[in-house]
């Protein structure tokens, strides 16, 4: 069944046609984001017995999750992999710290380009998260 919305005019008065037309791109995602989230509460508390039903209150909590950001959205699978990088990278290039082992150009290439590596990786978990 097909669904409209219909705003009052004095609310989008002053929207031009792009902004008009990019309010409503971002409504209709809301509306599927507001649906999926009621479509998951249900599934959790239902006993799977029936047909599934979506409650007002269900529609009311997928709301409150949505706005304050409690929904859990896909893992970053570059914040992850920084999160491994980081920690053994700091630990490989502390076994590079010997003062021997730098002497030598290649060694000291790769404790520079793991360094910077390893910094890189801290850096952007710190800023992502």
């Amino acid at each position: 069944m097909p669904f409209d919305l219909n705003i009052p005019d004095a609310l989008t008065q002053y929207l031009n046609a792009q902004a008009l037309n990019e309010t409503r791109i971002r409504l209709e995602s809301y509306a599927a984001d507001l649906l999926q989230e009621a479509s998951r509460l249900e599934t959790t508390s239902s006993a799977g017995n029936g047909e599934p039903q979506i409650t007002s209150s269900m529609i009311a909590d997928a709301d409150l999750l949505l706005r304050r950001g409690y929904r859990q959205g896909r893992p970053n699978y570059w914040l992850i992999a920084g999160k491994i990088i980081s920690p053994i990278g700091a630990l490989a290039t502390g076994f590079f710290t010997d003062a021997e082992k730098l002497k030598q150009p290649l060694m000291l290439a790769a404790f520079i380009i793991l360094l910077i590596v390893t910094v890189t990786a801290t850096v952007l978990v710190v800023v992502k998260e």
